[in-house]
């Protein structure tokens, strides 16, 4: 089953995951195995019933608490999302992605000094990780600390020369700085790796506009 999910044979995957279920129900990995698989094909309401028939049968299994966590995050609950993860990493789950995504919960929640440390943590763990150090600078713009947010862009733009929201996030910090200029010029280079970046356009827009009436 795992075998053909790897392969991109969906229809398979599951027919073998059924039958593994069949063989022996009273194994939960292979709920979350069948929860995975339902979940990546967007049938939540069925992965999320595999994820709690496995913690009925081991409601210690991290892998079940995140499984359902993905699930909960795809379809935006990210208060339920947050405690599922949560309870992933009570659970013994320590890897690089449950950090990510207990920060991205809190993120998508609005709570970026609760975010902070989990990308951080994420920043530890891994090597050069572009997702964890945007949104470490996002965090750390939200919270007004402006000149390690842009240390954090810069560091994106090292690793993703090409990562188009980390430019117009650089122009808004320098914005707050008082340097629209090197603001503008941020807002360019968004603009030329994605022409349909509406927020660079408009703040590239209200920098001209302010020049207009200097002059």
């Amino acid at each position: 089953g795992i075998q053909h999910v790897r392969l991109g044979n969906f229809e398979e995957a599951a027919q073998c995951f059924q039958d593994a279920i069949e063989e022996n129900p009273n194994e939960p990995l292979r709920f979350v195995n069948f929860g995975n698989l339902l979940a990546m094909t967007g049938e939540y309401e069925q992965s999320l019933r595999c994820f709690e028939r496995a913690l009925e049968l081991d409601d210690g299994l991290a892998t079940a608490y995140y499984g359902a966590g993905n699930v909960f995050y795809n379809i935006e609950q990210f208060k339920d999302a947050k405690e599922m993860y949560q309870k992933a990493m009570q659970s013994g789950m320590a890897d690089s992605d449950v950090f990510y995504m207990i920060g991205m919960t809190s993120y998508r929640l609005w709570e970026p000094l609760r975010a902070l440390p989990h990308f951080q943590r994420v920043i530890e763990l891994t090597d050069g990780d572009v997702d964890a150090y945007f949104y470490y600078g996002m965090c750390l713009a939200h919270l007004g600390n402006v000149d390690e947010a842009i240390r954090q862009f810069e560091k994106v733009l090292q690793l993703n020369p090409a990562h188009a929201d980390a430019y117009f996030n650089y122009g808004v910090s320098l914005l707050s700085k008082k340097k629209p200029q090197k603001a503008y010029h941020m807002f360019e280079k968004a603009l030329e790796i994605q022409p349909d970046h509406l927020l660079a356009a408009n703040g590239k827009k209200q920098i001209e506009s302010t020049f207009q009436n200097d002059r």
